[in-house]
């Protein structure tokens, strides 16, 4: 019997030196060397875990119509009714690359000052939903968000850490008011999430 060639999916699998199920782009596999308490390496491994956790919970999936959740809030913030299933899938559902980490520029760069601006907006979204779910009792979202924000923490100590380990100053972080400009929801001319 002829053996089964492997795809080239399997093939990058079965090399991927990050832990089975971790859904970490293979780009990043250069940090893999890093040691195990590693800011970025730490932040990525959170990442697949937010992805796997989060993303698509939202979902009835046949058979498993009872393990579905979400949490629905009138957001101050964004002045509309949000879900976390919508945080999870605008903030959390894209596959992370550290380019900072791997290309190491010399200067600290526009998504890394934006991604630092973003954290207080990203604190009050979760706040609000925090409180609807407290107010809910959804349990499930809760704990959910415990990981969010662990998630959140890493990546404002993944950034700080490049800026120390590659001798850059820290920067003036600009001051955003409009939060859909800090959380990158629009685009020139055009507002998402606005009713």
């Amino acid at each position: 019997m002829a053996k089964k060639k492997s795809t080239a999916r399997e093939k990058r699998i079965r090399r991927s030196p990050w832990p089975r199920g971790s859904r970490i782009h293979p780009k990043n596999d250069p940090l893999s060397e890093l040691p195990a308490s590693h800011p970025a390496k730490l932040l990525l491994l959170a990442h697949g875990q937010c992805r796997r956790d989060c993303v698509g919970r939202e979902i009835e999936y046949h058979g498993h119509e009872e393990e579905a959740f979400d949490q629905e809030w009138e957001s101050q913030l964004l002045e509309r009714r949000f879900r976390f299933s919508s945080y999870a899938y605008a903030f959390i559902s894209f596959e992370l690359i550290l380019d900072e980490w791997l290309t190491h520029p010399g200067y600290v760069t526009e998504s890394e000052k934006l991604a630092v601006a973003s954290i207080p907006f990203h604190s009050i979204l979760l706040d609000e939903c925090e409180q609807a779910a407290k107010e809910g009792g959804n349990v499930r979202i809760l704990e959910r968000l415990a990981q969010v924000r662990e998630w959140l923490e890493l990546r404002l100590l993944a950034i700080k850490a490049r800026w120390i380990e590659d001798n850059l100053e820290p920067p003036e972080i600009p001051v955003v008011i409009d939060p859909f400009q800090a959380l990158g929801l629009t685009w020139p001319g055009i507002r998402v999430l606005r009713r």
